[in-house]
């Protein structure tokens, strides 16, 4: 019997893919024994959106900071490059502080050292898996930050935009029910999310001394008291 394995989340792999096979790389990928159900991190917010709200939520700021993974894969490279081309869109410098090896306290150091008024923790599934040491270190050193998942907000981070986790495992649900029941892996699309959440914490705000814009609390999918 063949064994399926089921990826909700492969940023790179699925970046790779989109780009050399368009729509439909679900393909190859079983061909080589996987499926892709796609999923937020294949489909990042908006670069561009993401800054504009860190804009709004630091008006002041000249300069803003991303922090990713050292990942040479095409997607994350690509992330950079956007925040880059995003915040300059908008007249804002960008420093990139990359955690390299798991060493969060040394990247952390080069933040502390760079003193940007605000942070965009960026797209990556590392940062997903390692949330409570980012949000606890992003509170320590008192830097607003916006990131991807609502949980990672839920879990005390100040504001994230991307898509919605009970929306993205139904539709993995959905999709392995197809499989199962006999459709095929080649002709299922690569799935992204239909609408991407602005979640708002404001406690986290009020521990920060943030006055939240009423702009963007009236914007909030999700205002976390």
């Amino acid at each position: 019997m063949r064994r399926r394995a089921f990826i909700t989340a492969a940023a790179s792999l699925v970046g790779e893919l989109q780009r050399t096979a368009g729509a439909q790389p679900a393909g190859r990928l079983y061909r080589q024994g996987i499926l892709d159900l796609g999923s937020a991190p294949a489909h990042p917010a908006s670069p561009c959106a993401t800054t504009v709200l860190l804009r709004e939520l630091v008006p002041r700021a000249r300069r803003i900071a991303l922090l990713m993974p050292d990942d040479t894969g095409a997607t994350a490279q690509q992330q950079v490059r956007e925040t880059r081309a995003a915040a300059a869109s908008i007249g804002l410098g960008l420093d990139v502080v990359e955690v390299r090896g798991g060493d969060y306290a040394r990247a952390f150091a080069s933040l502390a050292a760079l003193r940007p008024p605000a942070l965009v923790v960026g797209s990556h599934l590392l940062f997903m898996r390692d949330r409570k040491t980012v949000i606890e270190l992003v509170a320590r050193a008192r830097l607003p930050a916006i990131y991807e998942w609502p949980r990672q907000v839920k879990e005390g981070g100040l504001m994230s935009y991307g898509a919605n986790e009970i929306e993205t495992y139904r539709q993995v649900a959905s999709y392995i029910d197809r499989v199962f029941k006999g459709a095929k892996p080649a002709d299922l699309p690569i799935w992204q999310p239909s609408k991407l959440h602005l979640v708002i914490n404001r406690k986290t705000a009020k521990a920060l001394d943030i006055t939240l814009p009423q702009s963007l609390l009236l914007r909030a999918d999700e205002v976390i008291e």
